[in-house]
């Protein structure tokens, strides 16, 4: 039943019900287990709602380098300023891939976040790739043409000889 002196608790209670907070968080860390001659790989983890994703960064750097805290490289020497940027432009696109997703998706999860980012999916088609689809027909139409303009050539000739 519906009273009038309670309908602000029903809808304070229904927006809070609407309004879901998200957590996304992106970390990186090195694999220790995965070390050789003190070089160990630097791993990538997503996190949203509770959902895990790991992926390699496809970097690598010196044990010594590494800020676990931080969760990058330590100083400035060239390597640490590099591998950071990497790191900075990795977590800029994960960032990107995730905020897209989101606009179009009722629920995200790490997984999907990644996958975007690594180009795994229906969606993600590489630019190549469509212009081949694009550019195959004429493809198609230049090879037939030049088939019948070699036709024509070799029949020409045959009628010389």
């Amino acid at each position: 039943t519906f009273c009038p002196y309670n309908s602000h608790k029903l809808i304070l209670h229904q927006t809070k019900r609407m309004i879901m907070r998200s957590t996304f968080k992106t970390v990186f860390y090195v694999n220790g287990s995965k070390e050789k001659n003190g070089i160990v790989p630097i791993m990538g983890r997503v996190t949203i709602n509770g959902t895990i994703a790991q992926f390699s960064c496809k970097q690598r750097i010196s044990k010594e380098l590494w800020d676990a805290k931080g969760n990058r490289a330590k100083g400035k020497s060239r390597e640490a300023v590099a591998v950071n940027y990497a790191l900075d432009n990795i977590k800029a696109q994960i960032t990107k891939h995730y905020q897209r997703l989101s606009d179009r998706e009722a629920f995200v999860t790490a997984e999907m976040v990644r996958n975007a980012y690594q180009g795994i999916g229906t969606e993600y088609e590489t630019l190549l790739r469509a212009f081949a689809m694009k550019t195959r027909p004429i493809d198609i139409k230049i090879i037939l043409s030049e088939m019948w303009l070699l036709t024509i050539l070799i029949l020409s000739r045959k009628d010389d000889l």
